[in-house]
């Protein structure tokens, strides 16, 4: 599934995810956040790279009113339910307390979001594959697995 969707993009190399070096985490699927972003206490043995956002000086505007830095980007490898392999996703990191999962973002990369009474999914309309989200309480969740060492710099 596509999570940044700034650039998501399966990954070839699906021995991968033989390794046990995946890290569980829940994305909560927010239909209003600009960017896909995580705390900087999350993933912390992947860096922090530059992006785009965090060069350009970006500020995000959270709900109290008050706004905060993006610092940069984590590029991470990724698996989900359902998923035909592991994905490539691009956290921007900022001070929020857990990660949010940008709907446009997800939308903008080719998949259709349908959120339910139980829960929902994500749909990628090329491959018709089919990611679960979770309903707790009020909000839906991605369940998701992190390789703790990140996706290896290319060049």
């Amino acid at each position: 599934m596509g999570i940044n969707l700034l650039d998501v993009h399966t990954v070839n190399d699906l021995s991968s995810t033989a390794q046990p070096e995946w890290i569980p985490i829940k994305v909560t699927v927010d239909s209003g956040a600009c960017e896909t972003v995580m705390p900087l206490s999350m993933c912390e043995a992947i860096p922090v790279e530059p992006s785009p956002q965090s060069q350009r000086g970006t500020d995000y505007e959270v709900a109290n009113g008050e706004t905060i830095p993006n610092l940069g980007e984590r590029r991470c490898v990724v698996m989900t339910e359902n998923a035909l392999g592991p994905k490539l996703m691009n956290f921007q990191v900022c001070d929020v307390h857990k990660p949010l999962l940008s709907v446009s973002k997800v939308n903008e990369m080719g998949y259709r979001c349908i959120l339910e009474k139980e829960g929902g999914y994500f749909q990628d309309l090329q491959t018709n594959e089919c990611i679960p989200l979770h309903r707790e309480g009020n909000l839906y969740v991605l369940k998701a697995w992190v390789k703790a060492s990140g996706f290896p710099r290319q060049g």
